[in-house]
């Protein structure tokens, strides 16, 4: 919540965590609204390529951020 409380200090860094946050879940929210609405279509191969891309997404932002920090 300490982002949150800066934002509303007006916090510069705070204000940049933000804006890496938006940056960072605007990508996986399109992914994941592609792969409802394929699903949605029936449309095999685009639920396919989608589903690979979120679960890519979700190794990039969470799996290998904690591989690099344990080295």
């Amino acid at each position: 919540m300490s982002v949150v409380a800066g934002d509303l200090k007006l916090d510069g860094l705070s204000m940049m965590l933000t804006g890496l946050l938006v940056l960072i879940a605007i990508p996986v929210i399109m992914v994941s609204l592609n792969l409802v609405r394929f699903a949605m279509e029936r449309d095999v191969l685009y639920t396919v390529l989608a589903a690979v891309t979120l679960i890519n997404l979700f190794l990039a932002i969470f799996v290998l951020p904690l591989m690099v920090l344990h080295k």
